[in-house]
């Protein structure tokens, strides 16, 4: 009896265990795509930023041309 009782508790934890690593594994994946979206939005963010650098300091060179 004595060991049937330690195998239920046992089984229960391996049960528990299991469930949260999918947990973890499943935070884990939303952490990373939410990183690789915040890297992607700072490299178009950071082109655009750069474009209107240039459109800009062409702007400004027209200006003291004239």
């Amino acid at each position: 009896m004595f060991s049937e009782k330690n195998l239920k508790i046992q089984n229960v934890l391996n049960y528990s265990i299991s469930i949260l690593s999918i947990e973890l594994m499943m935070e884990f994946s939303w952490v990373q795509f939410s990183f690789d979206t915040l890297e992607s939005e700072n490299a178009f963010l950071s082109q655009k930023k750069a474009k209107n650098e240039r459109l800009y300091h062409n702007t400004n060179l027209y200006g003291r041309i004239r």
